[in-house]
């Protein structure tokens, strides 16, 4: 984390304040001032050093996590089987372009079956549109 940016920019906004500079600036500018700051202060740069850098390792356990799930994400290859009819709505929310582009199960049991495979352009929108939370 850049301890010294922070530090300047922050400088800034009090050297500006005090000698009314502050007043002059647009909105826009003390906005997008105020949000670097803020975006600082989020990430823990006023914490000490030691919880920082405990900020630190936790984020980059997230990011190791986040990258492992979307992996395993990724490699999955079998498709899971959702049923929509009358009766169960599993795809209760989605368009019925989407819904039919989806592939049909071979099989006897088939009737009003769809099958989502894991990649993006099928989960991102059921996760995003579906009502049924069974199939989100």
């Amino acid at each position: 984390m850049r301890v010294d940016l922070y530090k300047a920019i922050e400088k800034f906004k009090v050297d500006a304040t005090e000698s009314k500079e502050w007043e002059k600036l647009d909105e826009e500018s003390k906005e997008y001032v105020n949000r670097i700051l803020r975006d600082f202060e989020r990430k823990g740069i006023k914490l000490p050093d030691k919880e920082r850098d405990e900020v630190k390792a936790l984020q980059i356990d997230i990011a190791k996590e986040e990258h492992t799930a979307n992996k395993a994400i990724q490699d999955c290859k079998e498709p899971l089987t959702i049923e929509h009819n009358d009766k169960n709505k599993g795809f209760k929310g989605m368009p019925e372009d989407f819904i039919n582009k989806l592939t049909k199960p071979v099989g006897s049991d088939a009737q009003g079956k769809r099958e989502v495979n894991m990649k993006y352009h099928e989960v991102l929108p059921l996760m995003r549109l579906c009502e049924n939370e069974a199939t989100r």
